[in-house]
């Protein structure tokens, strides 16, 4: 595996600095260089969004649409990152036709299931369509039923209907959700990933017993501790704040019982 770029990691420092305008600079600087590997460039295409998000009129939709004319080969990154910078620049029209063309040309993938949850947010909290909505969650649960987006759109369905119920008196099924079991231990990968400053991590526990869940920076050091004590089966979540954390790779770890699992999350600050 070859040395990440010098460039790519100044422009991480930058970042970190809060000199995003820089940052950019050096991250186009990647992207232009023939020497570096795609697997760094693709990197520096994901970060370039991080950074335009903090500046106003960054246009990064636009230098994306001409750079995947020209490069083919980090299509599929760019197709990912592009509806965000949409967003962002409040092009929502533009948003939407990239989620549908995602959705359209990328079938089981997680281009696929962003793009379904991106659907599902606005036809939820901007077109109050909960029609349109139930069917772009019905998709998320049927192809993607272990991934963190279903999990979160059904509690917002739920969340969004539920003033509704309490006023008819009818059960919720987010309150039937709450009381079953998970059949077995799970242990879900943190959403977002990359973050800055604050991320979900939800677990399921299938039996009463003892958990623990600790974080450990890349040389196996510990440097958080989340969970420690008893708790009942269900399903859970904790939140992580890492503001205090250097960018960088850290490992998270959750013991329940005989049950063990590590994933690994990025901090990007």
């Amino acid at each position: 595996m070859s040395p990440t770029p010098l460039v790519l990691l100044e422009a991480i420092d930058e970042y970190s600095l809060g000199n995003y305008a820089e940052a950019i600079v050096l991250l186009q600087a990647v992207i232009a260089d023939a020497t570096v590997e795609q697997s760094a460039k693709e990197w520096a295409i994901s970060l370039l969004l991080a950074c335009a998000q903090h500046l106003n009129a960054s246009d990064l939709s636009s230098y994306l649409e001409l750079l995947e004319s020209t490069n083919p080969e980090l299509s599929r990154t760019i197709d990912f990152v592009l509806p965000h910078a949409y967003l962002d620049e409040g092009l929502i029209r533009e948003t939407m036709a990239a989620f549908d063309a995602n959705i359209a040309q990328y079938p089981n993938s997680e281009l696929e299931r962003d793009a379904l949850y991106g659907r599902f947010l606005d036809a939820l909290y901007v077109g109050d369509d909960t029609t349109g909505a139930r069917s772009y969650l019905t998709r998320l649960e049927s192809n993607y039923p272990e991934s963190d987006e279903a999990y979160v759109a059904n509690i917002q369905f739920e969340n969004f209907n539920v003033i509704g119920l309490e006023k008819s008196g009818a059960p919720s099924a987010g309150s039937r959700i709450a009381s079953e079991v998970p059949a077995a231990f799970r242990l879900a990968q943190n959403y977002p990933n990359p973050f800055n400053p604050t991320t979900v991590i939800r677990y399921d526990l299938p039996v009463d017993g003892v958990v623990g869940m600790k974080v450990y920076d890349i040389l196996g050091k510990e440097v958080v501790t989340l969970v420690d004590g008893f708790q009942k089966a269900g399903y859970h979540h904790v939140s992580f704040d890492a503001s205090r954390l250097a960018t960088g790779v850290y490992f998270y770890r959750l013991t329940a019982g005989t049950f063990t699992d590590v994933k690994k999350l990025l901090v990007v600050k």
